[in-house]
């Protein structure tokens, strides 16, 4: 296992591993299955903005309903969640962390490996300290199999 980062080594990796990234244009923030009502709460909130301009609010309404999020925007605003879950700010969802735990349903896995892929080799090392200090600090997360999974994974695609 890795030294452990501290909180400010961590949250410079993380500006660093995502600072060239930009969001991609054409794609849309929302799945498809978001109503029309995530829409009026979620667009005003993601719309033109980088991802190092959400607020704290902001990332703890959108870590609650994540999975309305397209993989990119996932990808894109990933970043913010990581850097104040990381550094304890405040307290955002475990959905994080759960969208970043590879899925044992192989349809779902095939979602997965899109998402992971829009992720750089540093962006992905960014993320395996991430799920690394999450487990860390979250014993009973990393009793089960699915901690065993997200470890697997992440050190796989991160050699």
């Amino acid at each position: 296992m890795e030294v452990k980062m501290s909180k400010q080594k961590f949250k410079v990796a993380v500006k660093e591993a995502f600072a060239g990234n930009s969001y991609p244009e054409g794609k849309p923030f929302l799945a498809d299955f978001a109503s029309d009502y995530d829409r009026r709460i979620f667009l005003p909130m993601l719309t033109d903005k980088h991802w190092g301009q959400l607020q704290p609010e902001e990332l703890i309404f959108i870590s609650n309903e994540i999975w309305y999020l397209t993989n990119e925007a996932f990808a894109y605003f990933l970043p913010a969640f990581l850097i104040h879950k990381f550094v304890g700010d405040f307290n955002t969802s475990i959905s994080i962390y759960a969208r970043l735990i590879p899925p044992d349903n192989l349809e779902e896995f095939s979602n997965f490996e899109v998402l992971t892929v829009l992720f750089t080799l540093q962006q992905r090392k960014v993320i395996k300290r991430f799920i690394e200090h999450f487990l860390d600090v979250n014993i009973n997360y990393d009793r089960g199999v699915e901690a065993k999974r997200a470890r697997e994974y992440w050190n796989k695609i991160t050699q």
